[in-house]
Parts: structure tokens; sequence; C-alpha cells
């Protein structure tokens, strides 16, 4: 298993969080990833947590959990039904739903849903001062070693339209790589689409394992490449509509309007790089 990462101290008294917690994420994958941070600070404060996600999340979370939640599904319809359970404090990150749970006077702890600074310093906050959060996310799961000879992966798709690139940019990209192993990813969204290359179509761990031993991951700002990075992989991520400042994976190569020249340079050169270019330093003080 991977090191978990440096991490963000706050020096100040915080939140006084009270198990058994109810941790909330509903949304979609990158949403899921960038709070995974704040999921592994519970636990790694031994309280006890229920976690309440997608249910195809689930193959991504951390060990130590007490039960899991699908959002889905109607076992999990307590939650959103405003009825109290055993649990003393909430920590969620949709305000609709905390002032539910907030009524059957459960402690609920949220922050707003659209960050304004980088998301997971965004999302730390729900917690306040005093707790010791990962600075970025890094899956808990057994991941294969990075391999030199993997592939180079295109993940080209994305649920918002306006985030991607024409496929042709990424058929030219690969034609200039035709000397090394590139593979397409594709996820539920581009089932139905036509690319120039077959693509795998992976479950969720099955990603994480393919980014972890990759020798690089290029895709734009979408849940693949969240999920790419936090599995350790070198990522370097396309932004068209979305800011950087607030949504780039921590250590993530970040390209604006890129030619295909230039992805191909970066490809080339972090594929001879001798060490990771996403180093894991040593945990840092920061805030």
């Amino acid at each position: 298993m991977r090191p978990f990462g440096p991490s963000i101290h706050r020096e100040s008294a915080g939140v006084d969080l009270k198990g058994p917690v109810l941790f909330v994420r509903a949304g979609a994958l990158g949403d899921f990833v960038l709070t995974l941070p704040v999921l592994h600070a519970l636990l790694d404060a031994g309280l006890v947590v229920d976690v309440a996600v997608p249910g195809r999340f689930s193959v991504l979370l951390p060990p130590g959990i007490r039960r899991v939640w699908a959002v889905e599904r109607a076992e999990s319809g307590w939650i959103f039904a405003g009825e109290r359970r055993d649990f003393a404090s909430a920590v969620v990150f949709s305000p609709g739903l905390a002032a539910g749970l907030r009524a059957t006077g459960l402690q609920v702890y949220t922050v707003p849903p659209l960050p304004t600074e980088a998301a997971g310093h965004h999302y730390a906050k729900v917690l306040g001062e005093g707790w010791t959060v990962e600075e970025a996310p890094v899956l808990r799961v057994p991941l294969p070693a990075p391999d030199p000879a993997g592939p180079v992966v295109i993940a080209p798709g994305s649920g918002g339209l306006s985030k991607r690139l024409p496929i042709v940019f990424w058929g030219a990209l690969h034609h200039r790589l035709a000397d090394l192993p590139v593979v397409w990813v594709a996820g539920p969204v581009e089932e139905e689409e036509r690319w120039p290359v077959e693509p795998l179509r992976l479950g969720l761990r099955e990603t994480a394992e393919l980014a972890a031993r990759c020798r690089c991951w290029l895709g734009p700002d979408a849940g693949p490449s969240h999920l790419a990075a936090a599995a350790g992989a070198r990522v370097g991520v396309v932004f068209q509509t979305t800011d950087p400042a607030i949504w780039a994976p921590v250590g993530a190569a970040i390209f604006e309007d890129p030619r295909v020249e230039e992805l191909e340079g970066w490809v080339r050169k972090v594929s001879t790089a001798k060490a990771p270019v996403i180093p894991l330093p040593h945990p840092t003080k920061m805030w």
C-alpha cells in the first residue's frame, strides 16, 4: 500500500466532533475524491464513522468504516427523510441535506458547496481548526507499484461537455506517441461514443489500479483525472472552462488551450524521469 502522503495540520482548537459520525458525500466522482482527506481525518482520530456515498464509490473507501450506505438505495432513505439514528454528529457537503439532518438534533458540520479557493482546502474547513488533514487525496486501498514500462493513459471523457477537447485532438496526440504504449479509458458517460481507438471500460477500482501503474495519465478536469492523481499517477489535466486554481489535483501538470506538441513533450519528459514527478514530502504545517 502506498504512503498516505503529506498533511496539513491546524494548530488552534477547533471542532470537537463526537461519534458516531455520519459522513455524507453525494455527487460526482471528483467531488467524492476531493473530500476523502476529511473522511481519512475522522478515521485517523479514532471516531466511529458510517459513510453515505453513491454505491459505486464503495470500492475506493478506506478500511475502518463501520457501515457504508449507498445513497441511491431505498435502505438509505432515512438520511433524506429526516429520521434520527444513533449518530452524534454528521459531516455533510450539501447544505440542503445538512439542514434536514440538523432538524433531527444532530450536530451537523458543512461548508458552502462551491469553493472559491483550492477545493481540498475548502472542504477541509468543514472540520475547523485543530485537525490534521491530508494535503491531497491519497487512496487507502491496495494498489500496484508504478511501472516505468506501463502505458500512457488517455481519458478524454467528462460528464461536462464544455470541459472536453475534441476527440480528434487526442487522436492526433496518440498518433504522435506511436512509439509508446497508449491506452484509452472511457467512462459510463461515453458508452455510446465512437472513438478512433477502442477504449478500456473499467470499474473504479480497476481504473485506480491502472492509474497506479501507468507512466502518465492525460485527461480533462474530470473525476477520472482526480482518481488517477489520488492513485499516485503523474497526471496532466487540460482545463477548458473550469478554474485550475480551484479544481486542479495537487501536483498535476496544468494545460490550458494546449497544442498537441505541448502534451507530447510532457509525456516524453515524464516517461524518462527517474524519480516521481509528484513527490510525497514530509508532513507540513500550514494555515
